[in-house]
């Protein structure tokens, strides 16, 4: 019998299988190679393996650049979904429907400091993990007073990673994320299943056409084949139910008997994790993902001494506090610089280095504190347009290539400047004059206080550069929280 369709290489994540007897028959047959390989590291194997389809348990694996044809946005097809349910003891489960039920309560409930522990895989392992964890975050974006950053920092505090989710235990003060198909219908057997109402967080189960032997018409054949066995009829059908995985828009199988699904009605879906998010996941569960340099300047006027709004300590004593906690997130081989800068605070307006950027030895961190008690509030507003100038500039001659640098400034007074100083104006002039963008810098500008900022963002849009505005304490911290993880543009 000849064989019309030819030979093709599949990477399929999450070990899922394929059924190959029915499509190696027939004169347009297709024979599978496969190769299972789960979470960050498939992609790599997709390109080694030169696979013509990536099967990826969450097509947010997709959003990244990769050898595997570039990025995937517009290229996958969903086939299937499994949405993340809540596992958790009776006592958990009620707390969480106490605080607001859903995502929104458990973020609440992690928000608020109670004694409650995430489990999930691991994030950097399979969509498992990356999707449980991102769509904790996710789902929470506009929800007044929670920061995703923040929230994912808390959260992850007080984290237990597990390859068993099903079947391992749960403690009290734990709550599993568990997609939906883990379960395998033993609903009863996993304590309280808890689908969340205020939002479905799905892993998309994804085919990813890459780029090789595209044109080749017998691989086309065999790609159209193998696609149509996936997604169209019976055949289909009958496979998502023995995986118990939803069809693409999350709506269960019908041949299922009654029972098997926690509820067959889902909120509406959360988007995809877009590749920025996926980036804030990795980097707030993983340190070597938040090797970055960082130069934060702080105003050093007597603005910064007031109490930070929402708490009795001085501003001044927050921005130290979180630098030595950003300091302790970092790793060895990323560098860090604090400069402060205030009216006249050195000849007409120039910024002071109060620790310069370097690498985070032990001898730098142990240093670090005794360097931040040399930045003290007091005086008058000033220097900051100046300031801003001198920290990108300096950013873009000390910036490694492979390292991305990070520039944050943070004021709390006006942004009158000193005689003789940059003008706003002139600071706009200046930066697009240095810009580059071969040598990209990232400079977000954090103003304590309400105001208008429009101006300011015009200054800064030649670098691409953004004014954030907070209004609490715990927006400082969450700013911190964000600077670490690389999200501070979101």
């Amino acid at each position: 019998m000849h064989c019309l369709a030819g030979r093709q290489h599949l990477v399929l994540s999450a070990g899922a299988r394929l059924r190959r007897g029915e499509l190696a028959r027939g004169d347009d047959c297709v024979y599978l190679d496969l190769t299972v390989a789960d979470g960050r590291d498939a992609a790599r194997v997709v390109e080694a393996e030169h696979a013509h389809v990536w099967i990826a348990d969450d097509a947010a694996w997709l959003s990244q650049e990769s050898g595997a044809g570039g990025s995937g946005e517009d290229r996958y097809q969903t086939l299937a979904a499994s949405p993340v349910l809540f596992a958790s003891g009776r006592e958990m489960a009620t707390a969480v429907d106490e605080a607001g039920g859903g995502w929104s309560g458990l973020a609440a409930l992690i928000d608020s400091g109670a004694p409650v522990r995430i489990v999930t895989a691991d994030p950097a392992a399979s969509g498992d993990g990356l999707v449980a964890v991102g769509g904790l975050g996710d789902a929470v974006r506009g929800t007044p007073g929670l920061d995703a950053a923040l929230l994912l920092d808390r959260a992850f505090r007080d984290h237990r990673a597990t390859r068993q989710l099903v079947g391992s235990g749960i403690a009290a003060d734990e709550i599993a994320l568990v997609p939906e198909h883990l379960l395998g219908g033993a609903v009863a057997a996993q304590g309280v299943i808890t689908v969340p109402d205020d939002g479905a967080v799905l892993m998309r189960y994804s085919w990813y056409p890459t780029s090789v032997d595209a044109d080749a018409p017998p691989i086309r054949s065999a790609r159209s084949r193998l696609l149509a066995a996936l997604t169209e009829g019976a055949t289909a059908e009958q496979a998502r139910v023995a995986a118990h995985l939803r069809d693409p828009r999350g709506r269960p199988p019908t041949m299922t008997a009654p029972g098997m699904w926690g509820d067959p009605r889902l909120a509406p879906a959360t988007p995809v994790l877009d590749a920025h998010r996926v980036e804030r996941v990795l980097a707030t569960w993983y340190v070597e993902d938040r090797r970055a340099d960082l130069l934060v300047v702080v105003d050093a006027s007597a603005a910064m001494a007031a109490s930070a709004p929402g708490s009795r300590r001085p501003l001044i004593t927050l921005v130290r506090d979180n630098v030595m906690r950003l300091a302790g997130r970092m790793p060895d081989d990323a560098r860090l610089g604090v400069w402060g800068f205030r009216s006249r605070l050195r000849g007409a307006s120039d910024p002071i280095v109060v620790d310069p950027v370097r690498p985070l030895t032990s001898t730098h961190r142990s240093g670090l504190d005794a360097a931040l008690n040399r930045l003290v509030a007091r005086g008058i507003g000033g220097g900051f347009y100046d300031a801003v100038l001198a920290a990108y500039r300096s950013a873009l001659s000390d910036r490694w290539s492979d390292v991305d640098f990070r520039v944050l400034v943070l004021t709390a007074g006006s942004s009158a400047d000193d005689p003789g100083s940059l003008s706003v104006d002139e600071l706009r002039t200046a930066l697009a004059r240095v810009a580059s963008a071969d040598v990209p810098v990232e400079l977000t500008v954090v103003k304590v206080g309400r105001g208008p900022t429009q101006t300011l963002d015009r200054a800064l849009r030649p670098v691409g550069g953004d004014v954030v505005t907070v209004g609490s304490a715990a927006s400082v911290v969450a700013a911190f929280a964000r600077l670490a993880v690389g999200d501070l543009h979101e």
